[in-house]
């Protein structure tokens, strides 16, 4: 990697982690203190297409052409889906809007976790195991529905809620198994786990928020993005050669 992708990088990292801190205070003052202001999702959305950069600029300097496509792909996807998020979420509360980013979402996902599992080659080995492992992941899926089952049909989201759940999962999954079945090298598989394990808590708690939990939906609407943005970071990273 050149000297000068290296300090871009840096650059970058460090742009991303200042826009996250100050838009976590400003969420924090706007909810809870009360004021309006259009900083915050202007700069959530900023960090977001800087990630996609950071994916998009990997070029030769990635884990092999295949992992470097699927990642410039995955990433500037998910980063169209934060704007019709956020434009739901601050702007426009429209359900149709929102449904266009989930959208962009799923085809996101689908793709990082088709990447990461390797497209599952790691069940050739240990099949039954490796399933069960899988499958049991499910159960925070289940009890999510079920104790939550009435406010999701009130706001239409069960049948979202049950796709884009159950591929987050899946997602969860593959990073669990990047990492302990060692589908990437050290470093890479590192990344990939806690960026899925923080893109997991992130997901849990934006459901929180879009279920309007009482007396926690705010604290989920903070903390969804204080996860995603680091969460983005590590999986664009992941796709670098370290070792």
């Amino acid at each position: 990697m050149s000297r000068w992708k290296k300090i871009a990088l840096l650059l970058l990292f460090i742009l991303i982690v200042g826009f996250t801190g100050s838009f976590i205070a400003t969420d924090y003052f706007s909810i809870f203190v009360g004021f309006e202001q259009n900083y915050s999702p202007t700069v959530k959305l900023i960090s977001s297409f800087l990630a996609s950069i950071i994916a998009l600029i990997i070029g030769k300097d990635g884990l092999s052409r295949e992992d470097t496509i699927m990642l410039g792909i995955a990433i500037p996807l998910a980063s169209i889906g934060d704007i019709f998020i956020t434009t739901h979420n601050y702007w426009i509360e429209n359900q149709i809007i929102f449904f266009i980013g989930a959208g962009f979402f799923i085809i996101s996902v689908i793709i990082l976790m088709l990447r990461q599992s390797r497209f599952f080659t790691f069940l050739k080995e240990n099949t039954f195991k490796r399933l069960i492992l899988g499958l049991s992941l499910f159960i925070i899926l289940i009890a999510i529905v079920v104790i939550f089952y009435e406010e999701l049909v009130k706001r239409n989201l069960l049948l979202v809620t049950i796709i884009y759940g159950g591929l987050v999962i899946l997602l969860l999954w593959s990073g669990i198994a990047a990492f302990f079945y060692k589908l990437f090298p050290e470093t890479n598989r590192l990344l990939i786990f806690i960026g899925n394990i923080s893109y997991f808590l992130m997901e849990l708690t934006g459901q929180i928020y879009n279920l309007r939990v009482y007396g926690l939906s705010e604290i989920g609407f903070i903390l969804s993005w204080a996860f995603y943005t680091p969460a983005l970071i590590m999986i664009a990273f992941s796709g670098y050669k370290f070792e």
